[in-house]
């Protein structure tokens, strides 16, 4: 078996066993397995986690000198393969918690071996908005998580993962935090220092309270306000006797540099350490982060993209990793610093990468990015602490909002504490959603992958299905530029895509991803297309529909001949000028086509029947709350009512199609569920009555109850 890493061999043990298989029985005639046992070996996750998520994946591989591996389990679940199980995983499901995998190889010979390991997984039921700060409660092993947008603190168990809520108090009072900024671990008291920014009109104050991690009790301890010549705090540290504070703090009056204050928090006395732009070279000028060694007597910031220690008796100021090496820090959000290892390590926002420099020689390296070390990328890597006990740092993601583990050995990435839902690649910026209920799948455009990828919508697990970039390749043909809206078509398993970019259509192959851009002829009266937004199909005459915004109308494709004629004409019976169709869709009942115009803000209504043409629901047309940044829009035919998603008011609105009144189905006030952020795409499927939005800040799928507006999170 390889090694799994320092988790495993130090924090959750590890033990293993390998069987003949077979056994003597109670056959005579059964004959003995014969040859080497397979051998297998566990991926990931190698150490204890926790999420949102209904299931957790295991991944492994497997293999056999002289025989085929047959079979792999892992807790009796059978694990699926592809090439004969040298790779394997298995989605084991979180119903209840698991306290260890127990994997079972078995070759066409009958042998076993099996192997179990001492991990962890749990369920969380709720997850923080922003894991904003991170610190360590090493006492007793916990993670303290400070989150900004909730104004809360959270612990967990760092080698069994879980998430409580503390319930902070000052005298048996409840209190509430104004802007948790930052968080230290005061090892001396064993309890969490917190800074709050209350924000009051133009000024702001800023306080340091003292939380007990287990009882939520809070106390005051300092005051900035208090403390003259201080002006915006940048970040705190504290002595390894909790004797003293020290404070970066920008300068009073001053865009460049800062100080460094040591306050002592029994006197209350305040002196200052070191004036940070105290160097010759005039680049000194951006402090940023702070940090102190286990002894207390260097402090560590950065500065320009140079790493500096202060000298905590003196003052005095070295550079130990300056800007000549061929790795520029550009944008750093946090650091710390291991003086046993005689280590720094620091995240990289812009380079979404965490940095290693050598507190010796001052050389720096990147351990894990995008190209260094494996698992889920970074995104948007923020706060980060050293579980030096485990071999690994553990960072706070601001943009995927998580908590990930790094390894300090190779680089490797696995989720911490997660709110992922499925398993598969990430999306990025989810465009648009359509609904193939037949196959209990969704599938979203993401223009930021230039790729169609499927959801199942059972447990929310993501795959490719076209894409064409250099880390992935599904399909062949034209590649995507800027796919925008789909449509699917069941039993032919198609998806056509509009992409804005090439003025095109393209038809892609559910079952290759294969993509083929569709040509056309224009017969009179029709506009060739330019900017294709909107897509649907017209199942009854083998065609799509197709709006455009360089032509502000929409037409017809025929997927028979591929000929284009006009349906609906950019101006209306009553002589309104379309402006903007980004969307639409078509009730077969009635045969009308329903757009969004995003610029006049309106639903648009072509009558193909009749030719008639007007604006159904704006301001003054139609009675409710106006549309701000209307999106998408999908017609519930039985309903007689249109959904429609509106960016700016994070909400989706029921429109009756009979008058234009508009009223809010699900917002951030209106059903229960995660909060949209930036909703987007919108898919319906009539008979199911699923309801399906796609959120580009979420970068997630969710599912609306159209009842009562009710919101959860199918995949992200």
């Amino acid at each position: 078996m390889t090694q799994l890493g320092f988790v495993l061999l130090i924090s959750f043990g590890l033990a293993a066993c390998n069987g003949g298989g077979g056994g003597s029985g109670g056959n005579e005639n059964t004959p003995e397995p014969t040859g080497m046992s397979p051998s297998v070996d566990l991926k990931s996750p190698t150490h204890s986690s926790a999420t949102t998520n209904n299931s957790i994946e295991v991944i492994g591989t497997a293999s056999d000198e002289d025989s085929q591996v047959s079979r792999v389990s892992v807790n009796g679940i059978d694990a699926t393969s592809e090439n004969g199980f040298a790779n394997w995983s298995v989605n084991l499901p979180l119903t209840t918690a698991i306290d260890s995998l127990i994997i079972i190889a078995e070759d066409a010979e009958g042998n076993k071996t099996e192997q179990q390991y001492s991990i962890h997984l749990n369920q969380l039921p709720s997850v923080f908005s922003e894991p904003s700060e991170l610190t360590l409660d090493k006492k007793n092993k916990q993670l303290i998580i400070t989150d900004k947008i909730q104004r809360k603190v959270y612990k967990s168990n760092l080698l069994n993962p879980d998430l409580r809520a503390l319930e902070l108090q000052s005298e048996g009072d409840a209190i509430e935090l104004s802007r948790p900024s930052k968080t230290i671990w005061d090892q001396n008291v064993n309890e969490a220092l917190l800074l709050d920014i209350a924000v009051m009109s133009r000024s702001s104050s800023q306080s340091v309270y003292s939380i007990n991690t287990e009882t939520g009790s809070t106390t005051s301890k300092v005051n900035f306000s208090n403390i003259p010549g201080l002006a915006k705090v940048i970040d705190i540290a504290t002595s390894p006797n909790g004797e003293l504070l020290y404070i970066l703090s920008e300068l009073e009056n001053s865009r460049n540099g800062g100080v460094i204050k040591a306050h002592q928090l029994t006197s209350g006395t305040t002196t200052n350490l070191t004036l940070t732009e105290s160097h010759n070279d005039s680049d000194f000028t951006a402090p940023t982060t702070l940090a102190i060694n286990s002894a207390g007597d260097q402090l560590f910031y950065l500065d320009n993209d140079a790493l500096v220690s202060v000298d905590t008796g003196s003052g005095a100021l070295t550079i130990l990793s300056d800007r000549n090496g061929s790795l520029v820090i550009q944008n750093p959000r946090d650091l710390v610093v291991d003086s046993s290892l005689m280590k720094a390590w620091l995240t990289d926002a812009n380079l979404d990468a965490v940095i290693e420099i050598s507190l010796i020689d001052g050389s720096r390296r990147i351990i894990s990015d995008p190209t260094t070390g494996s698992g889920p990328l970074l995104q948007s890597p923020n706060n980060l602490v050293i579980d030096a006990d485990n071999n690994r740092l553990l960072v706070a993601d601001q943009s995927l909002n998580l908590v990930f583990t790094i390894s300090l050995e190779n680089g490797d990435r696995e989720y911490f504490l997660s709110n992922r839902y499925g398993h598969g690649p990430q999306l990025e910026n989810p465009s648009d959603v359509v609904i193939d209920a037949d196959n209990q799948v969704a599938y979203i455009s993401d223009t930021n992958l230039k790729a169609i990828l499927s959801v199942d919508l059972e447990n929310g697990n993501r795959k490719f299905i076209s894409s064409n970039t250099e880390s992935n390749v599904y399909g062949t043909g034209t590649d995507f530029s800027e796919i925008r809206n789909l449509s699917v078509d069941s039993n032919s398993q198609r998806i056509w895509a509009t992409d804005n970019n090439l003025g095109k259509i393209f038809e892609i192959d559910i079952a290759n991803g294969n993509r083929t851009l569709l040509s056309q002829t224009y017969q009179t009266g029709s506009q060739v297309i330019q900017k294709p937004t909107g897509i649907t199909f017209d199942e009854q005459a083998n065609a799509l529909l197709i709006s455009d915004i360089f032509n502000d109308s929409a037409q017809n494709l025929s997927l028979s001949d591929y000929s284009v004629s006009m349906l609906g004409n950019k101006i209306l019976k009553n002589g309104t000028k379309v402006e903007k169709p980004t969307a639409l869709t078509f009730n077969a009942d009635t045969n009308k086509i329903y757009a969004i115009d995003s610029l006049i803000k309106a639903i648009i209504e072509w009558d193909i029947s009749t030719g008639d043409s007007k604006v159904l629901s704006k301001l003054f047309i139609g009675q409710g709350i106006n549309f701000s940044a209307p999106v998408d829009i999908q017609i519930d035919q039985e309903s007689n009512k249109a959904y429609v998603t509106d960016a700016a008011l994070k909400a989706i609105f029921s429109v009756d199609l009979t008058n234009g009144n508009r009223s809010i189905l699900s917002s951030n006030t209106l059903g229960s569920g995660p909060d949209f952020k930036s909703i987007h795409g919108l898919a319906f499927h009539a008979e199911s009555k699923i309801l399906l939005a796609t959120d580009l800040e979420e970068k997630a799928l969710f599912s609306i109850d159209i009842t009562n507006g009710n919101r959860t999170i199918i995949s992200r």
